[in-house]
């Protein structure tokens, strides 16, 4: 069952973000949500999941959702491994580290990890909790080429089963989504 917004508005104060968005996001692959800065696109994904309550209009999922910020809000007295079983079992957790090329990092804290390196733990978190929906704000960077690209393989490979959806200004990020919506910043 796809994940339908019908005439969501939300405003903070007097400023209005998102005036009247509709959207129907399918129940499989990558759905981009796309706009510039400050257009209220990180709003719509807060309301999507929850964490925000629009002014006005209805959603219809009933879903969970995994998501990955645009921090990587790792708990800094776990370690890598620790972070990513904080949402399943240790097996699982050590097993999704290795996928994204961590598998030497288990016992590092987040001060010790790089800044792409704690961004690979947050998405390994984010997919290793299988949620019905995967968020993605800015999820690449920080990240070498290298990196994003087998990263892509492991969303792409998600997103054959379950749907993503895509926040992103990379180019390249915006060319896997097969659907897709361009929001802007009410007046």
């Amino acid at each position: 069952m796809p994940i339908t917004l019908k005439n969501i508005t939300k405003s903070y104060g007097d400023r209005k973000i998102l005036d009247n968005i509709s959207l129907e996001i399918p129940d499989e692959g990558i759905f981009g949500i796309f706009g510039p800065s400050g257009s209220g696109k990180t709003t719509l994904l807060r309301i999507l999941c929850g964490l925000e309550v629009p002014d006005s209009g209805e959603i219809e999922n009933g879903k969970s959702f995994s998501v990955v910020f645009q921090e990587d809000r790792l708990m800094p007295s776990m370690t890598a491994l620790g972070n990513v079983a904080a949402v399943c079992d240790e097996k699982k957790a050590a097993e999704w580290l290795k996928k994204v090329g961590l598998g030497e990092s288990f016992n590092k804290f987040p001060h010790e990890l790089s800044g792409g390196m704690s961004r690979r733990v947050a998405i390994a978190r984010a997919l290793a909790f299988d949620a019905d929906v995967l968020i993605l704000d800015e999820p690449f960077k920080g990240l070498e080429t290298e990196l994003k690209e087998s990263i892509t393989e492991l969303i792409c490979e998600y997103a054959q089963k379950k749907p993503v959806i895509l926040v992103t200004h990379d180019e390249e990020l915006k060319k896997l989504a097969s659907k897709s919506v361009k929001i802007m910043l009410s007046e």
